[in-house]
């Protein structure tokens, strides 16, 4: 294939040569042989500070290990993630709906729990309570108290028919 362009310089570490690459968004591959590391595939046309570009086919008569650049650790983590990734979606898909609905319901929802726990008086005894009225539910002075007011009035009846 056609030439792959590089800068290369002497370093005394691999490490150093892997961050260089790493750091460098045109690297698509690095090398590091005999003290030499070479950045490969970079469009530069002159040499970075301290290191020097060659835009032709190397010749290289050492011995050399090569790396290409990927983004492993980002797949990685993916790949680890993916078997999670359905439940996590179903689960938000359901709890955020449903934490709204029972926010805006609340009173209901918590009236009605009262209710079936017994600390709150429940629909049943107030719909038994429309259909057996009691005195004080047909008339604001109850039964007792309307009784008492005939029993007064025939009263002061007998007593004005005295006096005349």
């Amino acid at each position: 294939g056609a030439p792959v362009a590089r800068y290369y310089r002497d370093l005394l570490d691999t490490d150093e040569c892997q961050e260089r690459c790493k750091y460098d968004p045109e690297c698509v591959a690095y090398s590091y042989g005999y003290h030499v590391c070479s950045i490969y595939g970079t469009k530069r046309t002159e040499n970075p500070e301290g290191w020097r570009l060659e835009v032709t086919a190397a010749l290289i008569e050492h011995e050399v290990t090569c790396w290409e650049k990927t983004e492993g650790e980002v797949w990685d983590f993916i790949t680890i993630l993916r078997e999670y990734l359905f439940n996590i979606t179903v689960s938000m898909m359901l709890f955020f709906p449903l934490s709204f609905a029972y926010c805006m319901n609340y009173r209901q929802i918590h009236s009605s729990y009262r209710r079936s726990l017994g600390l709150e008086q429940s629909l049943v005894d107030d719909f038994d309570d429309d259909l057996n009225p009691s005195h004080s539910d047909l008339s604001p002075r109850g039964g007792a108290t309307i009784a008492q007011g005939l029993a007064v009035e025939s009263c002061w009846e007998e007593l004005d028919g005295e006096r005349v």
